[in-house]
């Protein structure tokens, strides 16, 4: 599931692989899926660190990327 088959997909700069998406964030390697009302579920084995989030809309003009980065930030900030 994690070997990468398409390059950018949904216009973000992510490898995906059967249903799963690989990503930088806050230069960690991510695990997860974003679906379309911006619900995204997002793990960085490196640091066991897990990223939930519910935007629920289907256009935030680039908005959900800020929030799983900040989420990320606030998580390793607190360690």
């Amino acid at each position: 599931m994690l070997q990468a088959a398409e390059r950018g997909f949904g216009g973000e700069e992510c490898d995906y692989g059967l249903g799963i998406m690989k990503k930088s964030i806050c230069g960690l390697t991510f695990y997860g899926h974003g679906g379309a009302y911006d619900c995204d579920v997002f793990y960085g084995p490196d640091e066991q660190i897990t990223v939930r989030m519910s935007l629920n809309q289907m256009n935030t003009h680039g908005k959900r990327d800020e929030f799983v980065r900040r989420a990320v930030e606030i998580v390793r900030e607190k360690r």
